[in-house]
């Protein structure tokens, strides 16, 4: 059995170059609800893991289903909630100065780490979420066999380090990248 974990494609939202610290919450309400690029098509490596699923999962962002929808257009998928990401707390008090984006971007997920949630879920709750989201992916693949998730970064990551606490095998590291894969075996019975 294997639960294989993508990243959605990449997001509509026109990245800025520069983002003011108290920006990232306008940025991120953005980049969550636009969806998909409209040029962006899966590489064929991401089209040969969903089409080798079983079952295809998707977080309940735009960017999440659309990506589905592109990899297996004439295809159902499962809706789960419990994988969407893992948000960018509010840095508002760190000042309106623009910084370049992914130091912004990084400052805040730097934060939220070290337990600085400002009013969002904490690394704890996205942690226990990413249990729960690991517990029915596993029982999912236990009952249709393969299962692909469509999923975030960052919250990919997390459901990672539950596999892997569990028994699954897996790389420690992964990967990232739009419409990357990282796919997991069960642990032997």
């Amino acid at each position: 059995m294997l639960v294989t974990l993508m990243r959605h494609g990449p997001s509509a939202y026109q990245d800025s170059a520069w983002l003011a610290p108290s920006a990232l919450t306008a940025w991120a309400t953005m980049y969550d609800s636009l969806g998909l690029r409209a040029d962006a098509m899966p590489p064929m490596r991401a089209r040969k893991a969903a089409e080798s699923a079983a079952l295809i999962v998707t977080s309940d962002s735009p960017r999440a289903i659309q990506s589905a929808q592109r990899l297996v257009p004439n295809r159902s998928f499962e809706i789960n909630a419990l994988c969407r990401e893992a948000p960018l707390p509010d840095l508002a008090t760190f000042g309106s100065i623009p910084l370049p984006a992914a130091v912004s971007i990084g400052m805040s997920r730097l934060a939220w780490y070290l337990g600085f949630a400002a009013g969002s879920e904490s690394v704890g709750a996205s942690r226990a979420r990413a249990k729960r989201a690991a517990a029915d992916l596993e029982s999912r693949c236990s009952k249709h066999g393969d299962v692909l998730l469509i999923g975030h970064g960052m919250f990919n990551r997390l459901i990672a380090e539950v596999l892997r606490a569990q028994g699954w095998r897996g790389p420690r590291y992964v990967s990232v990248g739009y419409w990357a894969t990282t796919a997991f075996e069960a642990r032997a019975a």
